[in-house]
């Protein structure tokens, strides 16, 4: 019967209700009992949760975005466009969310859940939405509603709350070009993907390149030559970019992440390499494939990553387009498993590399968990959501 309540449903709901985390062995068993949308949305709303939770250290994003809505709460929608016109910024959406959270007066906790919580159900909903195009029929099981926890840093996805929610709605820019083939509703997802982050407008010439790229170029040799600047010297990049004579504002961004200095320990250098084992296996497997040459989800990915690996020389810009490169390669490679066009041994080397790379995350801010959870009632959504993070708070 159509609409018909599955088994289990309605109990995992309502304990989830009443203390979400116990709720976990539930999700597991309706998981594996084929439920899909609705436990992805569950799993979703408990990152979502413990987003919410996140105390961020001064230097984070989140800092700065619960400072904006202190200063928000004193603005008029006249002043927010004044705000705006003088910060010089595109990217708008994300300051209209703060300042209607501002006004509402409701604990500004909501608005870091809410935020998550769509992160992370659009990448479960994107994956549903991929693989039911390959297939007649695609359930989630447990390796792959893990594997897609794994694509996400937790200090990222609970911090960097603006790139990862812009994130989010990029990756349905890529299933309606390259997938439903939907140009308009394509357009209008990557403006409203610039409008969240101007950051993606880096990806556009990817978007141009894989409907254009000239049949004769192989793909697979643009990401070999520009692992050429993995090794270049900062100075030759910045001259690189000082030729394509990019506006001031763009410039000046360049030249700044180009200018940031990053002193790493020995064991912070490990660290370093551990956390993007999964992009150079990925970067080694995907180089070996050819059945995939002409599919259009490959070509973005695969020229995606040399794009991204001209930011190398910037690291915090290429860790940051990294994660987003995860999510698509995650799912990715989940089409390969459930159609039976990669072997199970190199499915899951990725998915330790992804677990290893999402450790190494809760490691590297191991502080501002201890200070997040411990002594921290995450046992009711009452408890959960009655306290609220300030400025005191930050580390």
């Amino acid at each position: 019967m159509k609409g018909k309540i599955k088994k289990g449903n309605l109990e995992t709901c309502v304990i989830f209700l009443l203390t979400p985390f116990l709720s976990i062995p539930l999700i597991i068993i309706q998981i594996k009992r084929g439920d899909s949308k609705l436990m992805g949305l569950l799993i979703s709303c408990l990152l979502g949760i413990v987003s919410s939770k996140y105390v961020p250290s001064f230097s984070n994003d989140k800092a700065r975005y619960i400072e904006r809505v202190n200063e928000l709460s004193t603005f008029n929608y006249s002043d927010l466009l004044n705000y705006l016109r003088r910060v010089l910024r595109p990217d708008f959406i994300f300051d209209h969310f703060i300042f209607i959270f501002s006004k509402i007066g409701i604990n500004f906790n909501i608005f870091f859940f809410l935020c998550t919580t769509f992160t992370v159900y659009s990448l479960f909903l994107f994956n549903l939405k991929v693989n039911k195009s390959h297939l007649s029929s695609f359930q989630l099981t447990v390796s792959s509603a893990l594997l897609l926890i794994f694509s996400f840093s937790l200090p990222s996805l609970f911090s960097g709350v603006r790139f990862t929610l812009a994130a989010s709605v990029f990756i349905w820019v890529i299933y309606y070009f390259f997938i439903k083939r939907n140009i308009v509703k394509g357009i209008f997802l990557v403006v409203l993907t610039i409008f969240t982050h101007f950051s993606f407008a880096f990806f556009i010439p990817v978007i141009l390149l894989v409907f254009f790229l000239p049949k004769k170029i192989n793909p697979k040799y643009l990401l070999l030559a520009s692992f050429v600047f993995v090794i270049l010297p900062k100075e030759f990049v910045r001259n690189v970019f000082s030729f394509l004579n990019l506006p001031e504002n763009y410039s000046y961004k360049i030249n700044h992440y180009l200018s940031l200095y990053h002193k790493l320990s020995d064991n912070a250098e490990i660290l370093s390499f551990l956390n993007l084992l999964w992009l150079y296996f990925v970067s080694f497997y995907l180089l070996m494939l050819s059945k995939e040459i002409k599919n259009k989800f490959y070509l973005f990915i695969i020229l995606s990553m040399a794009f991204v690996n001209v930011t190398f020389s910037m690291s915090d810009v290429f860790n940051r387009y990294s994660l987003f490169l995860k999510f698509i390669i995650t799912v990715y490679f989940i089409v390969l498993f459930t159609n039976d066009r990669i072997k199970s041994k190199y499915f899951y080397m990725f998915f330790i590399f992804s677990f290893i790379s999402f450790f190494i995350g809760i490691y590297v801010s191991r502080d501002n968990f201890v200070a997040s959870y411990i002594n921290s009632s995450l046992l009711t959504l009452w408890t959960i959501f009655s306290n609220e993070i300030s400025q005191l708070n930050f580390l």
